[in-house]
């Protein structure tokens, strides 16, 4: 069963593990065959880098790493709900790997994955309490994490650039958005108040 309580709360803090499918050999993005996303090369997200270059690129690499930890923690998550419908624990538990990790993109300046984050959360937010997390909408969940994999891999690593098809990303985000029942979603840039408060009123 997955305990939100072993997902950090705060960008800073260090990773626990996932217990939702303890014993369960699962597929992860580590093993799961990947689409690569349509990629333009004149489509570029640009970084606005508020860090040290240098402090920058020492910090990537660890944060790469725990980017995967949290998208294969996500996708446990996702696969328990496969097995145990709509489990409260399961879907805090991914709702608290998504914060953590727009948390951490954010401190780097990677606001297109940030955002991407924020998106799955809000939509997975808004609906908590009346949630249904069928066969569909975890097909489209599952669709926006290999999407965000590509994305983490298609990052350079000397100029945070992003090189991909935004529109491929908001395909995703509203086919999730139409299986959540949210057929008015659109995609739009979610603020730094946003990622703040969402830590606070899952810390009180």
């Amino acid at each position: 069963m997955c305990d939100r309580n072993s997902v950090a709360t705060h960008p800073l803090e260090p990773l626990g593990p996932c217990t939702c499918t303890a014993g369960r050999d699962l597929p992860t993005i580590h093993d799961r065959r990947h689409t690569r996303p349509s990629v333009n090369q004149h489509d570029v997200v640009e970084m606005n880098m508020p860090i040290d270059r240098k402090d920058w690129a020492q910090r990537f690499p660890e944060f790469l790493v725990e980017a995967e930890t949290l998208l294969a923690k996500s996708e446990e998550c996702l696969s328990h709900l496969q097995l145990i419908s709509n489990d409260k624990d399961a879907i805090d538990c991914m709702l608290g790997t998504l914060l953590k990790l727009a948390g951490r993109a954010e401190a780097l300046a990677l606001e297109a994955i940030s955002e991407f984050s924020l998106h799955i959360y809000s939509l997975l937010n808004l609906t908590q309490d009346r949630v249904d997390l069928h066969e569909q909408a975890l097909d489209a969940l599952r669709d926006c994490f290999t999407l965000m994999a590509w994305q983490l891999e298609l990052v350079d690593h000397k100029t945070g650039q992003l090189t991909l098809d935004k529109s491929e990303q908001t395909d995703l985000l509203e086919a999730f958005a139409a299986q959540m029942g949210q057929t008015s979603f659109e995609p739009k840039m979610l603020s730094k108040r946003l990622l703040s408060s969402s830590f606070t009123a899952r810390q009180a």
